[in-house]
């Protein structure tokens, strides 16, 4: 069974503009300066900002987000708003960049020195502006302040020298043009991500970007194992539980691989417990229009994106399952939930898969013991699941047996 040319179809990803709302980021220092500046500029005092923000109903911390820094921690910046204010920023990056063409096309920049024309004044006092005022440009230029305001306020002189007119452009084109401040862009300069009193994301992982988040396999599988022996809190923490090592290793190793790495407790992880940040929680209830309740054990329905994906996405669910809810026995698996919907939804995914099975059966609960329902996948059955297992694993080694694969060669052996 070959997956890849399915994949290719099924694949799809999350990018910053699908989060959920009140999600924040964190962006380079330079790139947010740069990016508040010419916000600030644009309209023209930061209460004019924060007045616009507001009447929009999104945050307005903007100077703490131009600094990064709220006292002495760190401060990120609300997704909601940023993206809210660069079209905003495009604009006036967009304004420079016409003078700045029109500036260099009419300049000979052979002559020693460089008349002083209103697009030159212009500019410097533009990215003096995105600097943070004259001390800063001098700084950059390596010249005197007060030679500095020299150069543009006093009317009588007609000519700048071509170096320092040179470097201007060249801070520039380093500070302003040389970003495009797009969807994109952004994404790109994410640092870190985190909701709204969350653990931060840093979105790499074994020096691979995970932004945006691909929606393959292995993110599909998160689901199945959330509902299987997770928890989804709607305040506090969700965690998923597991004691074999195996399991719980590969579980995280999923986390990392799709959202990128964050820290987690590893208390919780030496009692069995995989603590997962917030966010990802939310972006996956967004994604799949889950509430946090419907991963309780009598109400979780797999959504009907999972129903309908193709069979690399099944198979990476069942597995998942299976390492969760499943016994493996002498000649068979049997998967068992006291969730009969649910469980119902399984066994779908097994014959979709051309695996073969019983009918579920009912088990009685004794005293205080649920009733729960059952089901095995047949000899053959495990015969093919362990083929197709190998062969998806090439593509994502997570999406295994994981502890369970000992006892499953036995059967197929």
């Amino acid at each position: 069974m070959k997956f890849n040319n399915n994949l290719k179809k099924e694949l799809n990803k999350i990018h910053i503009w699908d989060f959920p709302e009140n999600m924040y980021v964190k962006l380079p220092k330079d790139y947010r300066d740069s990016f508040f500046r010419l916000a600030f500029m644009e309209f023209e005092t930061t209460t004019n900002l924060q007045k616009v923000l507001k009447e929009k109903n999104l945050a307005t911390n903007i100077i703490r987000w131009r600094t990064g820094k709220d006292h002495r921690k760190d401060q990120l910046i609300n997704l909601d708003a940023l993206l809210f204010i660069k079209s905003y920023v495009i604009k006036r990056r967009n304004k420079i960049l016409n003078v700045y063409n029109d500036f260099r096309i009419k300049t000979d920049f052979s002559l020693k020195r460089i008349i002083k024309t209103k697009n030159l004044i212009f500019l410097t006092k533009e990215i003096r502006h995105v600097l943070g005022g004259n001390n800063a440009l001098s700084k950059f230029l390596d010249i005197n302040t007060n030679t500095l305001n020299h150069y543009i306020n006093n009317d009588k002189i007609k000519t700048i020298p071509s170096n320092l007119v040179l470097s201007l452009l060249k801070i520039i084109e380093k500070k302003i043009i040389n970003f495009t401040f797009s969807f994109k862009e952004i994404e790109n300069k994410v640092l870190a991500y985190k909701s709204y009193h969350g653990k931060e994301i840093i979105p790499e992982s074994k020096n691979k970007r995970k932004l945006p988040i691909k929606i393959n396999p292995e993110f599909e599988s998160i689901v199945y194992h959330l509902m299987g022996d997770g928890h989804v809190a709607e305040i506090g923490s969700s965690e998923y539980t597991q004691l074999n090592k195996i399991s719980k290793d590969n579980f995280l190793k999923k986390l990392f691989n799709v959202f990128g790495y964050f820290d987690f407790s590893k208390k919780g992880y030496d009692n069995g417990r995989v603590y997962i940040s917030k966010i990802i929680i939310k972006v996956i209830c967004s994604y799949y229009g889950l509430l946090s309740y419907e991963f309780q054990w009598d109400k979780s329905l797999l959504p009907k994106r999972c129903i309908n994906r193709n069979n690399s996405f099944k198979l990476a669910g069942l597995l998942a399952f299976i390492v969760d809810e499943a016994y493996i026995g002498k000649s068979v698996i049997t998967i068992y939930s006291s969730n009969k919907h649910l469980l119902l939804q399984i066994r779908k995914i097994v014959l979709d898969l051309d695996l073969s099975c019983s009918k579920i059966s009912l088990k009685k609960g004794v005293g205080t013991t649920k009733d729960s329902f059952r089901f095995n996948i047949l000899k053959e059955g495990v015969k093919k699941l362990l083929i197709k297992t190998k062969e998806l694993e090439k593509i994502y080694p997570t999406c295994n047996l994981a502890q369970k694969e000992e006892k499953v060669l036995r059967i197929v052996k």
